[in-house]
């Protein structure tokens, strides 16, 4: 005989990451040493500052000279080329925000040839439109320019001296931008890719403290866009009105996002999908005007006309919103690019609400109400962050598949239960006794025949214990299976005409992650998910002397 605990079921849907994407926008300068791969290569001088830029894995260092008229400011550079004969870049910009046009460049060139060359550059609005990038003199007197290339690292540094004007170049808020580009044709070199990193290496710093600064209107914008359009369109739309309001919510900054941008053509798959999520999304929410209603006949749902129509319109336009919305999620992935375990989070996220969804989609097929159905999360042999993480996302319901993984050597013996209960000081306890309706021998549980004479005594019994239901497992042949829950059901009508309990309030567990749907429309109320949400179990492996 096994016993199960039941508790009641909860979904509070918590939003607690609201900071995964967020990229630092303040960063103290770290001591200059051996980490920083520019003084492995004998260039950097006497810098006295460093940084490692927040894009693109650049470092920066520098020193710098109060002179008359102008600042001395000497400058060291490294990057990685997005491919191997490429260019590195790095300027000042005397404009009033960072910014690649009108940004004052050092550029240096690897093509594929592996002749070094470095020079300066102005970056104007034509070289943005695609015209030749040619080396031209800058406003701002460059001298000692030095490149080095690494063939471990595959890194370029530069270094150079700069006299600043002080009346445009503000030492305290220093505007400056970097760049890496993959190619060089002819000693020019080709368009960076466009991706977000390349977007933001920009920044400006504070050179007497090494701090670097900006804007964070746009990261703040572009933190609540991720996180609400997780929660809103990947994993409350199938609730409802709730859903679309976060949603909506998100969709609004995500437009705002896009009508600021200035590479709004980069993105631009992933806003149309957004316009179309949105766009159905609405005529979902106001095809529930239309519902029609739902009519009840002994306790199940009549299915009319009306209503088999605004199902079939209601589920392919829902599937298809879930598609799209779990499409534009994982293209907001690409382009903000989050730590990989966030993508996993999701995933499992998505895996579990997955099995809610199926199994109400069950119910509501058996004509039961979809409410009427309890997903229990099974750890199984997964570590408790696994399960912390699912009860963090608001599930509220886990069960184990053992009872010595819930109490070490729990008594499986209902008087010893009943005892136990008791020596707690506690509530009475819901159980659900399992029943071997397989009649395997490796399975646990009273044989059918006898589940009324074991009901009646934990029923009457057992004062500590509440008697709520059975429970099955079924055959591992799923072929098979639906045998093994008639069989449960046709037990649960015994025992509810021999206590004289309503089949309403009696429970059934029966169905898990490769049968649950069959086991919903066949009467279950408990359905036991794992391998489903968490991935198959994982048991030690035993060693020969085992």
């Amino acid at each position: 005989m096994a016993i199960t605990m039941v508790s009641s079921p909860a979904l509070v849907f918590l939003v607690v990451v609201a900071s995964f994407l967020c990229t630092s926008t303040r960063a103290q300068h770290s001591s200059c040493d051996n980490s920083f791969s520019f003084f492995e290569e004998g260039i950097a001088g006497n810098v006295t500052h460093c940084r490692k830029l927040r894009t693109l894995g650049a470092e920066l260092g520098w020193s710098y000279h109060n002179t008359t008229p102008n600042v001395t400011l000497n400058i060291v550079f490294s990057a990685i080329p997005s491919a191997a004969g490429g260019w590195v870049a790095w300027g000042l910009n005397p404009g009033n925000r960072p910014q690649m046009v009108g940004t004052r460049a050092l550029i240096a060139l690897r093509p594929a040839n592996g002749t070094l060359a470095m020079n300066t550059y102005n970056l104007t609005r034509d070289t943005m439109l695609g015209c030749k990038l040619q080396p031209s003199p800058i406003d701002v007197q460059v001298s000692n320019m030095q490149a080095n290339y690494s063939e471990e690292t595959g890194a370029i540094t530069m270094s150079a001296t700069l006299s600043l004007d002080p009346s445009t170049y503000n030492i305290s808020e220093l505007k400056h931008v970097w760049q890496v580009g993959s190619s060089v044709v002819d000693q020019v070199p080709q368009k960076h890719r466009m991706r977000l990193k390349n977007f933001d290496s920009f920044e400006v710093i504070d050179l007497t403290t090494g701090r670097g600064f900006r804007d964070t209107g746009l990261t703040k914008q572009r933190v609540a866009h991720g996180v609400l359009s997780v929660f809103g369109w990947g994993i409350l739309l199938p609730v409802g009105i709730s859903g679309y309001t976060v949603g909506v919510t998100a969709w609004a900054i995500g437009i705002a996002l896009m009508s600021n941008s200035r590479h709004f053509n980069t993105f631009k798959g992933h806003r149309t999908i957004g316009i179309i999520i949105f766009c159905l999304a609405t005529l979902q929410i106001m095809a529930l005007w239309l519902k029609p209603k739902k009519k009840y006949e002994g306790g199940k749902i009549i299915t009319d006309r009306p209503r088999k129509y605004w199902s079939i319109y209601h589920h392919l336009v829902g599937y298809t919103l879930i598609t799209l919305s779990i499409v534009n999620i994982f293209k907001g992935f690409a382009i903000l690019r989050p730590p990989p375990v966030w993508k996993w989070i999701y995933v499992g996220l998505l895996a579990a609400f997955s099995c809610v969804a199926f199994g109400l989609e069950a119910a509501e097929r058996s004509g039961r109400r979809a409410e009427g159905v309890r997903v229990v999360a099974v750890g199984k042999t997964k570590p408790v962050s696994l399960v912390r993480g699912l009860y963090d996302a608001g599930h509220r319901c886990f069960g184990e598949n053992y009872v010595q993984e819930i109490v070490e050597k729990a008594p499986q013996i209902a008087n010893h239960l009943d005892r136990a209960v008791a020596s707690l000081g506690r509530k009475p306890l819901k159980v659900l006794v399992q029943v071997n309706t397989s009649g395997e021998e490796s399975k646990s549980g009273v044989e059918p025949a006898a589940c009324v004479e074991l009901a009646k005594h934990v029923k009457l019994g057992c004062s500590n214990l509440i008697f709520s239901g059975l429970m099955t497992i079924g055959m591992p042949d799923y072929t098979s299976t639906p045998e093994n829950f008639r069989m449960l059901s046709n037990c649960r009508n015994d025992v509810c005409k021999a206590l004289g309990v309503p089949e309403e309030q009696f429970e059934l567990s029966m169905g898990m992650s490769g049968d649950f749907e069959q086991a919903i429309e066949m009467g279950s109320t408990n359905v036991r998910i794992g391998s489903t949400i968490f991935g198959p179990r994982e048991y030690p492996k035993k060693t020969q002397s085992q």
